[in-house]
């Protein structure tokens, strides 16, 4: 840009400068590329980049925007820039953020600005690294080993570096056991390497473990659960061991299995001496699926029994002792050792009740004090006496005794049956919603007996496909995520644990936030002219979720077609509807969808005819339905404001032109020539002169006589420059018209009185406006000496200062501004002389200095 003025010169001195005038040539390319290029990062996919123009005299125009390019230069890749715009707006861009971004990756950032004509060179290449993430990934290639019955190693391999999202500072081992009835014991290990060791665990037990990576920003994903079972190890002693006499020389011996069998049991060892016998015992084995053995041929002594049981890695310790001693008498007695049964839910269940005696024992059962019958639906006793229970129910848990009696005898045996079932329904409820997620949370009153392993739950949104989550058994709460906004969703769970999944729980209703669109008033959507109505789509609110699309369709009023535009139109901020004729009224049809629904509103518009005026549009408008309104047209703020405007302009314009001519004199003067008697002395004044003077209108009145005019010049014959008004002409209308205002003051001199038929005359005075004075204090005491005696005009003929146009061409221009001369009225003055006509040899035009009384 170019600023050029012009000033002339000449030998008296310099001109002012002219107006400036502005050039700007030719843009080109700018030369220069952003300065100050930094790369911050804002998150672990974003980085903000911020910058400076580039120098001023580079830039050759108005710099439109910026190329901003980047690339991934984490892992030293090659390759192209990815090139956005950056605009540039009224205050100017100087920062922008690329979002979208690997997590830890370091990005490299180049920065062009460009004008109309081109882009420039390209800022050296600032580096970025974006922050940390939690590793998207799970460690690949888990795998466990056994060492011990009680000890794991589990291995695996870092995640893909792309998915690591940063530096892994350590890796997370976590172990639940599996299967088993009580509450799964859970722990975790870290480890900073590629392995850790699992201790402290149950003998021959799985476990489920899964391995997570671990950044500054978190723990990521877990991999997928992986099976060990830790190695066998030799077993517990079997349980609840029970000797009783089976004849004179024969006993049975009976046993349960290990309650931790450490591994699968082999073989089970049953052990009697006598007591007291420091001889080595008696020894017998039984398979594993083996609970009792008869002993036979022991002598009529008081024989210790005990039994072991044995893994492939040895032998466990021995059970407790037990004692029995032969005899001829056998009573009842139950071989069977009853004991905690724990059976699932529907499964069909056997208690023995083996029992000796001589005679033979008398068997019954009963279930809570309660005898059991023989025709029982679902229990049935067996030969052997054993209870067989079909199709367990809950109901069916509790206490289970069998009874053996004869005439020597009476033996029992108890069992404690406990009956697994899946977990009762839980109860859901919802504890928060966002306009995309809804947080349940449940509880379940009954387990079931068994820790619950997880929980399913299912969801949709109305009239869509259910969807489910599965929920480990430890949590009682989840998020559903990425649902749509304002949408109204089902929800329903189940629970379960290693027995069954339990009934569904009431189903629950849940709408996330977000309502439909709200439309604008019409004043705010649409306008028109004659040819088109405009649409401000961005006026309408989305309430609170976004606008998928627009469908617009119109009419002529009192028609029944509707005209689709557009059912599919984007969201944009104005929407042209064309093709409409001048002159007519139309009604719009404008719905607005989003996931939430759609709402539909009713518009009016007139376009205005060919080379009319106004905005065109009907105040009526509203949610389609609803009662249209009936305001009229001019009642609209948009017509009612430019009218008001407008008229009160006009007004404004009248009364000013109503005012300046009302000010504006009457009886314009015309010049007349100078008579041939005129001097024209006062044309020889010198330009210096004719500055200095003061010019005033002077009435040439009738020859008096000398004696009766006092001398007004000063001794030398020259008047005083203090008795002249400065820069004050006169211009005299003689003749017909309105009766003109008074003659202006003078001092008092003795002249004869005038005819009646003399015409008025009017006294007009052109004054610079820096003289504001010039009617003060000297006029007002001359207008107090004319009451006192007619008009003393000077009537000397042989003074002559110029005529009305010689004086008009020496005064300056600006000295020339209007102003009267303050005049009595002849009400005032009371003098009727002022209306006697003036002499014929004064009808013309004189200029003469006027003259102050000396004080």
């Amino acid at each position: 840009m170019y600023v050029f003025t012009v000033v002339a010169e000449n030998r008296v001195g310099r001109s002012q400068q002219s107006s400036p005038l502005r050039v700007k040539t030719q843009e080109e390319a700018p030369s220069g590329h952003p300065q100050n290029v930094r790369v911050v990062p804002v998150s672990s996919t974003a980085l903000q980049v911020s910058w400076e123009p580039p120098h001023e005299n580079l830039t050759h125009g108005t710099v439109l925007g910026y190329y901003l390019g980047y690339k991934d230069d984490s892992e030293s890749e090659g390759g192209a820039y990815n090139f956005t715009t950056v605009g540039v707006d009224s205050v100017g861009v100087t920062t922008a953020t690329l979002a979208g971004l690997r997590p830890h990756a370091r990005y490299s950032v180049v920065l062009q600005a460009f004008n109309s004509r081109g882009a420039g060179p390209a800022s050296p290449p600032a580096l970025g690294t974006t922050l940390e993430d939690k590793p998207g990934a799970p460690p690949g290639h888990v795998t466990c080993e056994t060492v011990t019955s009680s000890s794991v190693v589990v291995t695996w391999s870092p995640p893909p570096p792309r998915q690591a999202n940063g530096i892994i500072t350590n890796y997370r081992v976590t172990y639940t056991q599996m299967f088993s009835h009580e509450d799964g014991r859970t722990g975790s290990v870290v480890s900073e390497g590629l392995r850790a060791t699992l201790t402290g665990l149950k003998p021959w037990t799985n476990y489920s473990v899964s391995v997570a990576a671990s950044t500054r920003a978190g723990e990521g994903v877990q991999s997928l659960p992986l099976v060990c079972t830790t190695e066998q190890d030799v077993p517990e002693a079997p349980a609840r061991v029970k000797a009783v006499v089976s004849g004179p020389r024969a006993a049975v011996v009976s046993w349960a299995p290990p309650l931790r069998p450490r591994g699968r049991i082999t073989r089970y060892t049953v052990h009697w001496a006598s007591a007291g016998s420091r001889s080595m015992p008696h020894t017998r084995r039984v398979g594993p699926h083996v609970t009792h053995l008869t002993l036979h041929d022991l002598p009529h002594t008081t024989h210790e029994v005990w039994v072991t049981a044995s893994t492939r890695m040895g032998e466990g310790p021995k059970s407790s002792v037990t004692v029995v001693t032969p005899s001829h008498t056998v009573g009842a007695g139950i071989w069977a050792v009853g004991g905690n049964l724990t059976a699932a839910w529907k499964e069909d269940v056997s208690l023995p009740c083996g029992a000796v005696g001589v005679p033979e024992p008398v068997l019954t059962w009963s279930h809570e004090t309660l005898h059991i019958p023989d025709s029982h639906s679902r229990f049935t006793v067996q030969p052997d006496g054993t209870l067989t229970l079909t199709d367990i129910q809950r109901s069916d848990s509790g206490q289970y005794t069998c009874t053996a009696s004869n005439h020597h005898g009476v033996d029992s045996v108890t069992y404690n049956l406990t009956v697994l079932v899946p977990p009762s329904a839980p109860s859901l409820h919802v504890t928060e919603t966002t306009a995309s997620s809804i947080r349940v949370q449940w509880s379940v009153e009954d387990t079931g007996g068994a820790s619950l392993q997880g929980a399913t739950l299912h969801y949709r949104s109305a009239g869509g496909e259910w969807m489910t989550a599965e929920v480990e058994g430890s949590h009682r709460a989840y998020t559903a995520k990425g649902l749509r906004c304002g949408t109204l969703h089902h929800f329903y769970l189940t629970a379960h644990n290693h027995i069954g999944t339990s009934t569904a729980s009431s189903t629950v209703e849940a709408r996330t936030k977000g309502r439909p669109p709200e439309a604008p008033p019409q004043f705010q959507f649409v306008t028109s002219n004659s040819s088109q109505a405009t649409l401000y789509l961005a006026q309408w609110s989305d309430g609170g979720c976004p606008i998928s699309h627009y469908s617009v369709q119109y009419r002529l009023a009192g028609m029944a077609h509707w005209t689709t535009v557009g059912s599919e139109i984007p969201p944009s901020r104005t929407y042209a509807v064309g093709g409409l004729d001048a002159g007519e009224r139309y009604e719009l049809r404008v719905t607005a969808f989003n996931s939430a629904g759609a709402t539909p509103a009713h518009y009016k518009v007139i376009t205005p005819g060919r080379g009319g005026t106004g905005m065109g549009v009907s105040a009526g408008g509203g949610v389609w339905g609803g009662a249209a309104p009936t305001s009229p047209v001019w009642r609209d703020p948009r017509v009612l404001v430019p009218a008001a405007v407008s008229a009160l302009a006009l007004l404004l314009t009248v009364t000013t032109v109503c005012v300046c001519l009302r000010r504006r004199p009457t009886n314009t003067p015309r010049q007349k020539e100078v008579p041939e008697g005129v001097s024209s002395s006062g044309e020889e004044k010198t330009a210096m002169q004719a500055r200095e003077d003061v010019y005033t209108t002077v009435r040439r009145p009738p020859p008096a006589p000398p004696q009766s005019t006092p001398e007004l010049r000063d001794h030398n014959g020259e008047y005083s420059e203090e008795d002249i008004y400065p820069y004050a002409t006169a211009t005299f209308q003689l003749g017909g018209g309105s009766p003109p205002p008074p003659a202006p003051p003078s001092p008092p001199t003795h002249s004869r009185p005038h005819s009646r038929g003399q015409n008025g005359f009017t006294a007009l005075v052109y004054q610079a406006p820096s003289l504001h004075d010039v009617d003060s204090p000297n006029l007002s005491e001359r207008e107090s000496r004319q009451s006192r005696g007619g008009f003393p005009y000077e009537g000397s003929e042989t003074e002559d200062y110029g005529s009305v146009l010689d004086a008009e061409a020496r005064v300056p221009p600006h000295h020339r501004r209007q102003r009267h001369l303050r005049t009595r009225s002849p009400a005032m003055s009371g003098s009727p002389k002022l209306r006697r006509p003036l002499p014929q040899h004064l009808h013309q035009h004189t200029l003469r200095p006027a003259r102050h009384p000396r004080q």
